[in-house]
């Protein structure tokens, strides 16, 4: 006798019974919003110190990424930028506009 069971395994989610074979049922795709941080690009002075960075972030809700642009390349002043797009734009963006690169097969 199996027990009904959800477990969550990062983006994904198995649904299904707990038999003697182990777990039977499907997988599916949970919607959790945009996460982590990326700094895109960081641009020093000739003396080292960090003058203007972009960096990708998750909106404070998750329901969009924010592109942040710093720029301190003038003494004395402080200048940010902040764009915003939901995660499934970008995707599109990057579907429609970037280079496809081959996939790599890796048995599991």
């Amino acid at each position: 006798m199996g027990c009904a069971h959800a477990r969550n395994f990062g983006a994904f989610a198995t649904a299904g019974k707990i038999g003697a074979s182990g777990v039977t049922g499907r997988i599916t795709m949970l919607a959790r919003g945009a996460f982590g941080a990326m700094t895109l690009i960081t641009e020093y002075d000739a003396a080292g110190n960090r003058i203007r960075w972009l960096r990708l972030e998750p909106a404070t809700d998750g329901r969009a990424v924010v592109l942040v642009e710093v720029d301190e390349r003038k003494p004395g002043i402080h200048r940010e930028m902040r764009y915003e797009i939901t995660p499934s734009e970008l995707i599109a963006v990057i579907r429609a506009h970037g280079v496809a690169l081959t996939a790599v097969v890796v048995p599991t």
